[in-house]
């Protein structure tokens, strides 16, 4: 039986279905439909293993589904356990949900300044390979990729400065 995670995206490169096994790195299977790239995955896999096994090399482990429960058992300083718990009271909520709020509050700020980081780097790389303008004027010839970054991020405020020789 076979234990892998299996993913099947659609390539518009290759005209056809990619099957991959995450687990199994380099490994992967085309077919015109999903389940031929499926197919054509078991039998690489198949190859893959006995090549692995073979010259001794380690066989990875299969990633499985844990399911959590839910609870976990925390321990913290008194004086920590003591000004969590006078702020819930003073929210008017339960220890446990004051602190599921600070989580998921905390969680979702980490989110949001990922999503800004993913979004600036992303500029940043456009504004870069960003073609030069051409113009008459000689001094508006030279690209201001500051200004396409301020744009692209939607943020007057951000600055960029990149060093080198030009």
């Amino acid at each position: 039986m076979f234990k892998y995670s299996v993913v099947v995206k659609w390539s518009d490169e290759d005209g056809g279905f990619i099957a991959t096994v995450p687990e199994l790195e380099g490994l992967s299977a085309f077919g015109e439909t999903h389940d031929d790239a499926v197919k054509e995955l078991m039998f690489a896999a198949e190859a893959y293993m006995l090549t692995l096994r073979e010259s001794g090399q380690e066989i990875p482990t299969p990633e499985k589904i844990v399911p959590y429960s839910g609870q976990l058992r925390l321990r913290l300083p008194k004086s920590l356990h003591g000004k969590l718990a006078a702020e819930a009271e003073s929210d008017g909520v339960s220890l446990n949900t004051y602190l599921v709020s600070l989580l998921a509050r905390r969680q979702g700020e980490r989110d949001t300044v990922d999503s800004f980081v993913k979004h600036i780097l992303e500029a940043f790389r456009m504004a870069v390979q960003a073609p030069y303008k051409i113009d008459s004027d000689q001094d508006s010839s030279r690209y201001n990729a500051t200004e396409t970054l301020k744009e692209e991020a939607g943020s007057p405020n951000l600055l960029l400065i990149v060093g080198g020789k030009s």
